[in-house]
């Protein structure tokens, strides 16, 4: 709490004094009633632009870079203003040889995509709250995940220009195994925005695409994994683009790329690490590479370690509508980015997962092959656990990504269920097993508290409907409905499609776990 204090002290005194310096200094000597001329202030985001333009080494760039993304990242209504030189700057620095300096800079391009397309978003969901103190700024609308995809809010055309430069960039580092994943995160984000022609994106991910099994990804990433399923998405939308069947070439290219057990750290028996993507972001690319309609978003909660500096970082988390409102005047609407978890407790609707006597359509095609593929890595990950010594070399690591593949495959043969294609019993008969071979790992006397959260959080997807807060943030307004009495057209028209989404989703994954637990093969 006095930390918190002292933090409010030094806002309000940072406000005060950036009030203060454009105001004329009065003379200090009664003699001299006269005032001296304005001091100039220089602007620092100009400052710190112009130094990083002039830094003569890799590790004072990165710095400069890192700073300039914390600024994009919690002040980007204040940092907006000066968004073309700060383009032009990240554009600059894309052209360092230093892989590090290029995933910087492509990170802070990613953030200054993602946060334009909120902030513009809440502009065009809601024009009273531009022109309302108490509701812009740095609220839920500029932050809010719902936002639209694309905005139609005008822009310069010096700035479409600097879009495209970065895409072009981003698109041909997409094969640069030391920038793979930055780059994709940032094309990604940047399709997202609609930063770039739609034509532009579909020319660059056929290309892309086309050559993907002999020059693609290192390895599929978290980001890979979204650009990937987004691109294709976009890609099936057009005529020509679905009569190529790009889906086939990215699944030979992620048979190629992705070894379940050896992962990046190849080998079973040395010492694994988690891998940079979770079950999430697979089985979004493997839905897509489907094509089927119904995606399901798993629930991953994670757990911060125990430190001082989290429990400063939540708490300030905590009081920050109070912070705002007290000293800045910003009311934050409510926040609904959590809603899910706030929502009492649902039947399965009715008619959303397919019933035992129902038709389903025979397995074939792209998710045949997936099912194959999905099957192999399970049989060979289970002859590796067959014979492995749980006292020397189990790790949780290694428990958690056998884990992950066993909730990946149960999840994609109840996805192909939800959106009426047969699954493959085989293949979820054997990550039962493989799950039952791992069961002994839990019962290990010299696993921690926290090695045994690594492991046990893997299965949070399989009973998980909704993410558990540990502890939630202060609410200003509460939520319209019946038990508050708060009409739900007093508030924007977005409101209800943030609120329609987070039930959407927790309906799907509720639909999934149904067909995943009353399957017969499941025991």
């Amino acid at each position: 709490m006095e930390a918190t204090k002292r933090l409010n002290g030094r806002s309000s005194l940072s406000q005060i004094a950036s009030h203060a310096d454009g105001l004329p200094y009065a003379s200090t000597s009664s003699a001299s009633p006269v005032a001296t001329k304005r001091r100039k202030v220089e602007d620092p985001i100009t400052t710190l632009l112009y130094s990083s333009n002039t830094a003569l080494n890799v590790p004072t760039e990165i710095a400069r870079l890192q700073v300039l993304l914390f600024l994009i990242d919690r002040h980007w209504k204040e940092t907006r203003q000066s968004l073309n030189p700060i383009l032009e700057a990240l554009n600059s620095s894309l052209n360092w040889e230093d892989p590090t300096v290029q995933s910087w800079a492509l990170l802070c391009l990613a953030a200054i995509a993602t946060e334009d397309r909120a902030f513009r978003a809440s502009e065009e969901s809601s024009p009273s709250a531009s022109s309302n103190p108490a509701t812009s700024g740095s609220g839920l609308a500029s932050r809010s995940p719902f936002a639209s995809p694309s905005s139609k809010a005008a822009r310069p055309s010096s700035d479409n220009s600097l879009w495209e430069k970065a895409w072009t960039f981003a698109v041909r580092k997409v094969v640069v195994p030391a920038v793979c994943r930055a780059a994709c995160h940032a094309a990604h984000a940047i399709v997202v925005a609609g930063k770039v022609a739609p034509l532009v994106i579909l020319t660059d991910v056929e290309s892309l695409v086309k050559d993907i099994e002999i020059q693609g990804p290192y390895f599929p990433y978290d980001s890979v994994c979204d650009f990937l399923a987004t691109c294709l998405e976009m890609a099936s939308r057009d005529v020509r683009l679905f009569r190529l069947e790009l889906e086939e070439k990215v699944v030979n290219w992620l048979g190629t790329s992705w070894r379940v057990v050896d992962g990046t750290t190849k080998g079973f028996n040395v010492r694994t690490k988690l891998e940079n993507h979770t079950p999430t972001d697979l089985l979004r690319l493997l839905s897509s590479l489907c094509r089927f309609p119904k995606h399901v978003v798993l629930v991953h909660t994670d757990v911060l370690p125990e430190s001082p500096t989290i429990s400063h970082v939540v708490q300030e988390a905590e009081t920050a509508v109070v912070r705002d409102y007290i000293i800045h005047a910003q009311l934050d609407l409510p926040n609904t980015s959590r809603s899910s978890s706030s929502f009492p407790p649902t039947s399965l609707p009715l008619g959303s997962a397919p019933g035992p006597d129902d038709n389903l359509v025979k397995l074939d095609g792209c998710a045949r092959r997936i099912s194959t593929f999905l099957a192999n890595s399970v049989n060979t990950l289970l002859a590796e656990w067959t014979n492995v010594d749980f006292e020397a070399t189990v790790t949780p690591e290694k428990v958690r990504r056998s884990l992950d593949l066993v909730v990946l495959v149960l999840s994609f043969e109840a996805v192909l269920e939800l959106n009426g294609v047969a699954p493959e019993r085989k293949t979820i008969k054997a990550a039962c097993s493989l799950l039952s071979a791992i069961t002994n790992a839990f019962s290990l006397s010299r696993l921690s508290v926290g090695e045994l959260s690594v492991m046990v959080q893997g299965l949070e997807p399989l009973v998980g409907g909704s993410k558990l807060e540990e502890a939630e943030a202060a609410r200003a307004l509460l939520l319209p409905g019946p038990m508050t009495g708060i009409r739900k057209d007093m508030l924007p028209t977005f409101f209800d499609k943030q609120i329609a989404k987070a039930k959407e989703e927790q309906e799907r994954r509720l639909s999934l776990q149904h067909i995943m637990w009353k399957s017969s093969d499941v025991s």
